[in-house]
């Protein structure tokens, strides 16, 4: 290489690190928790305007911002904010639930409510306003009258924070901006743990406090991302008692709310079913199928098949069923249709509990000259402590190998040149901050198994001081 060339890429690698650095702290300054219908995602404000997101600001993040929005039952009302703001505002926060269904008492979150100032003076459940209209005295939103809190002003609670939980006064979580819980007095390992709760409106990620205030039950450390709830069970919804009552499918808890007749979970508009309280259906039992109603089939031990009016041939037959998911389960035909599985008549579901087999790639024992690759499951790979490259990656050519020339030369040419620029480029993109793929080993400049902007000062600094031939 001249000294001209070796100029002029000494310019452009120094123009190609100062542009990875500005980059590297431009985001870090400019990027901030935006808050979506989608959840938290870190992004630029202008990038979080265009989703319609809210922005939290400038250095926030995900990793430490509240952004599920729900309701949010503040003295003043109800208002639909995302989680951190409710907190900040001392209100009481209900994940994926709305305003427009008025979860909170009209007027303000209700409380302690005291006859007088004196201890263990009448207390009842008021909100602020109505308490002290009536010239009562008014100790905070939430408070229970159990134990008696009349006498005190100032009582003590658990409060989330952002360091965890302590026991703190509703005036002191607020100024910390923490979510006062004044039904726990304690500070426990999980009381501002987050975890699915299972409620008659559906799945809520709740604090354990929050889901038993809404009559559900919590399944932490789940969320409901995980499915932990099962859906409600829909039936036959009589818009009346008439035999010739238009009918539809619905929840009975919706049912009931609209002021109809709800017949059965399970149990099919067609026929009408309305007018009727005990329908008949199929019943699956030890000695066959049964035309029966629900509880003539639980008195022979059989199980019920609402959606199936009549016993048809092969109606009662448990066969394997697969799951949109991959997973297996046996069952009946008409479970499985309900559960938007592919029935399979005479087949069982094999010891794994799944349909298809698990797929299998590249897993490496290490990274480096004489490392072994053998193809495996993602979890088995692990499981042994291996390195897992990626489903469908073959071990021809090995990609356990790492570098076969020299850090810096992206294009395994055994030269350490101009010419590796754009290749370290391209296996930059590629990559994507991932795994380097298969060639790009030697842009790896850290040898963490991952290509980043990290790894761009490295090259840099490999091709102005080592420029030339491999262990030359």
């Amino acid at each position: 290489m001249t000294a001209t060339q070796r100029r002029f890429l000494t310019i452009g690698l120094i123009t190609l690190s100062s542009l990875a650095l500005h980059q590297r702290e431009a985001a870090a300054q400019s990027l901030g928790a935006c808050c979506t219908e989608l959840g938290c995602i870190d992004l630029f404000e202008a990038q979080c305007n265009n989703l319609g997101g809210g922005w939290l600001g400038m250095g926030t993040s995900c990793a430490q911002s509240d952004c599920d929005f729900g309701a949010c039952c503040l003295v003043s009302g109800c208002q639909d904010l995302n989680r951190g703001t409710c907190r900040l505002q001392g209100g009481t926060f209900l994940n994926n639930v709305s305003c427009s269904t008025n979860p909170c008492t009209p007027g303000g979150l209700t409380g302690a409510c005291c006859a007088s100032a004196t201890p263990g003076s009448p207390c009842g459940q008021q909100t602020q306003e109505n308490c002290e209209a009536a010239g009562r005295v008014f100790i905070g939103p939430g408070i229970p009258c159990t134990p008696n809190p009349c006498g005190g002003t100032n009582p003590t609670a658990a409060c989330c924070g952002a360091t965890g939980c302590s026991v703190e006064t509703q005036a002191n979580c607020n100024s910390i901006g923490g979510q006062w819980l004044p039904t726990v007095s304690q500070c426990g390992d999980t009381t501002c743990e987050v975890g699915a709760c299972c409620t008659s409106a559906g799945c809520l990620d709740l604090l354990q406090s929050e889901c038993q205030s809404a009559a559900g039950t919590w399944q932490f450390p789940a969320l409901c991302i995980d499915n932990p709830c099962a859906p409600p069970p829909v039936g036959a919804c009589c818009a009346s008692q008439s035999p010739t009552s238009p009918c539809t499918q619905d929840t009975q808890a919706n049912c009931e709310s609209l002021g109809r007749f709800y017949i059965g979970d399970g149990i099919s508009c067609e026929p009408n079913p309305c007018g009727t309280t005990n329908p008949v259906a199929a019943c699956c039992a030890e000695e066959g199928c049964f035309e029966l109603t629900q509880p003539e089939c639980l008195g022979v031990g059989g199980e019920w098949l609402p959606g199936a009016p009549a016993c048809n041939p092969g109606l009662c037959e448990i066969g394997k069923c697969c799951l949109p998911d991959n997973s297996c389960v046996n069952v009946f035909e008409l479970h499985c249709d309900s559960l938007g599985g592919v029935f399979e008549s005479g087949a069982v579901c094999p010891a794994s509990q799944l349909c298809e087999p698990p797929a299998v790639g590249a897993c490496c024992v290490d990274i480096g000259p004489g490392a072994g690759c053998v193809q495996a499951t993602q979890a088995d790979c692990e499981a042994g402590g291996r390195i897992f490259i990626g489903a469908g990656v073959s071990c021809t050519p090995s990609p356990c190998l790492g570098c076969q020339t020299c850090p810096g030369d992206a294009n395994n040419d055994g030269v350490l040149d101009g010419r590796d620029v754009e290749a370290f480029l391209n296996c930059l993109v590629a990559a994507n901050n991932g795994a380097p793929p298969v060639g790009c080993e030697c842009a790896d400049m850290n040898s963490d198994n991952l290509l980043t902007l990290d790894d761009v000062d490295p090259f840099v600094a490999q091709l102005i001081q080592n420029g030339g031939p491999c262990g030359g």
